[in-house]
């Protein structure tokens, strides 16, 4: 049975995906209380400025004043972004240091019908190597530390890919200072995350604001990194937003198609590509495999489960995944080190959790509530929607792992045609 929730989130993601078909056309029949259900989880999502241009885009639609209202922000504050940006540019260039704005920034300015059309929480900038320190100091001093991060040491880690985040020249935003594109613990060999930020600094694109010409990743770059991040890091749980930003970069670039086969290929990500692929309407697919058929997706249940994660509960169903598919060996060890943080991790979460910096306990203190804090979490029952979430991570990585094993064929090179759209291939057209 389809409940209004499932219904709900059908909706916007057909919105995120396919804006301009006609399932989407369903809005303008949309009541008071399911308009107020979307905006909520649209918000939540970070994608409600979004589903403002997709709506108002529909002249049958009646734009609600909640999303007017915030459609009104998003243009102020993606104005104000786009100035912090130029700031953030001419100190770096002015100390002579080289750097490219990541994910949002390009995404924003150069792909989105409009730049407020894309929310966006922090500005990422990937600074050249050996320079890290220097630019995390140049940019400190014009905005300044962020009061949660304050005590952290802004040190390059094996495991870490940025500096803790600092406040932008007129603290818009924060600002991530990345010493790394991605995540070392992404589940691509160390060279292959070399590849692509070589990649990064070999061909950069420029994107206008204003006077100012921002430095930012070629398309294809960009396009690894989206996937990378949003598949094989983040697992989908950073919501539509990982589909729209392909979708919008695929229809406002025209790919070099030699070097974005050779870059997947190089990187070892066709898998993650196709099945990508298998989330999108059909031309964005041609674009992204080119006549290929996509591998078998995953369901649309799966799909919408994974987007749509409440965020705290996010590094919890990782953390359950992960224990599920874990020999007792490995889970012990895996166990322990999330039992025993650092007392700067449990600074930050005690801060996270909404409490006082001026009443943090000692660290022995600090660590027993964190424990019971933890242990209730873990403890309490899963919810059926929890435990089917569950399962749906867990599928997500068996059929990563299992597309990752043996020689993948270089992306153009047909393979055995499966059934699209009985997978989330249909997103937008398929919602029975």
């Amino acid at each position: 049975m389809t409940t209004e929730q499932e219904t709900i989130e059908r909706l916007l993601l057909d919105v995120m995906v396919a804006p301009d078909q006609a399932k989407a056309g369903c809005l303008s029949q949309l009541s008071d209380g399911e308009w107020a259900a979307l905006i909520d989880l649209a918000q939540e999502h970070r994608c409600a400025t979004y589903l403002a241009y997709a709506a108002s885009s529909q002249p049958a639609v009646n734009l609600p004043e909640r999303l007017r209202i915030l459609r009104a922000r998003g243009v102020r504050r993606a104005m104000r972004i786009g100035r912090e940006c130029v700031t953030i540019h001419a100190a770096l260039a002015q100390a002579g240091i080289r750097h490219l704005f990541l994910k949002g920034i390009p995404l924003s300015l150069r792909d989105y019908p409009e730049p407020w059309t894309r929310p966006m929480r922090d500005i990422d900038v990937l600074i050249e190597p050996g320079k890290e320190t220097e630019a995390y100091h140049v940019l400190l001093a014009a905005g300044g530390p962020m009061a949660a991060y304050s005590t952290t040491l802004a040190v390059a880690t094996e495991e870490g890919k940025h500096f803790p985040p600092i406040h932008s020249p007129n603290r818009v935003m924060p600002v991530e200072i990345h010493y790394r594109m991605i995540s070392p613990a992404v589940a691509l060999p160390r060279q292959a995350l070399q590849l692509l930020e070589d990649e990064a600094w070999r061909a950069p694109e420029l994107v206008r604001v204003g006077p100012a010409l921002l430095p930012v990743p070629a398309a294809e770059v960009l396009l690894a990194h989206l996937v990378i991040h949003g598949l094989l890091d983040h697992e989908l749980n950073n919501g539509p937003l990982f589909l729209t930003d392909i979708l919008h970069l695929l229809r406002s670039n025209h790919l070099d198609q030699a070097r974005w086969h050779s870059l997947v290929d190089r990187l070892a990500i066709h898998k993650a590509v196709s099945l990508t692929a298998s989330l999108l309407p059909a031309t964005e697919r041609t674009a992204l495999i080119g006549g290929e058929s996509p591998s078998a997706g995953l369901t649309e249940e799966t799909v919408r489960l994974l987007m749509f994660q409440p965020a705290g509960q996010r590094a919890r169903l990782k953390l359950q995944a992960t224990l599920a598919d874990t020999a007792p060996p490995g889970r012990v060890a895996l166990l322990t080190a999330k039992l025993f943080p650092g007392r700067e991790t449990l600074r930050r979460r005690w801060l996270a959790d909404g409490r006082s910096a001026d009443r943090m306990p000692s660290t022995i203190a600090l660590w027993l509530w964190y424990l019971a804090d933890r242990t209730q979490q873990h403890l309490a029952p899963r919810t059926t929607r929890e435990a089917r979430r569950l399962a749906g991570l867990r599928d997500l990585r068996r059929t990563l792992a299992d597309r990752s094993g043996g020689h993948e064929p270089p992306l153009g090179q047909s393979q055995d045609p499966v059934g699209v759209d009985q997978s989330i291939g249909a997103v937008g057209h398929e919602h029975d």
